[in-house]
């Protein structure tokens, strides 16, 4: 899909549906072809390889500072990334089987368990901060 065509399904979204900012559909969309790439498997994702590849995407992306940014866009569980799935979904920007049910992302898949075990092995590790004299 190209990138303006995006855009103005994102921003169709938006004007209907309050709770997400449109930088929430962007990188879940961006998110989801990382996933499929990632899986290499030709188009489809179970909803729990999903949230696992957008919470690898995310590290990547925004190191263990994603849950922040995350909840700035209105994205706190994994039921509000399966509200911007199917969003996309309805619009044509995703792609899903018959048997995909927005329903399927209704878990208690941690989405911030990643950060946290980043950021605390990050601890861990006793790292040293140099002395400026």
């Amino acid at each position: 899909m190209l990138k303006n065509e995006l855009k103005k399904i994102i921003e169709s979204i938006v004007n209907h549906e309050k709770r997400y900012s449109k930088d929430a559909y962007k990188f879940v969309n961006a998110a989801v072809n990382y996933t499929v790439a990632e899986k290499n498997v030709e188009g489809h994702v179970a909803a729990h390889e999903l949230l696992t590849g957008i919470s690898e995407f995310a590290l990547k992306e925004y190191s263990i500072f994603y849950e922040e940014i995350f909840k700035s866009w209105g994205v706190n569980t994994a039921a509000d990334i399966g509200n911007i799935v199917f969003s996309l979904i309805e619009q044509k920007a995703l792609g899903a089987s018959p048997e995909d049910s927005i329903e399927d992302f209704n878990t208690d898949f941690d989405l911030f368990a990643l950060a946290r075990s980043t950021q605390s092995i990050q601890y861990e590790q006793n790292i040293k901060v140099p002395k400026i004299d």
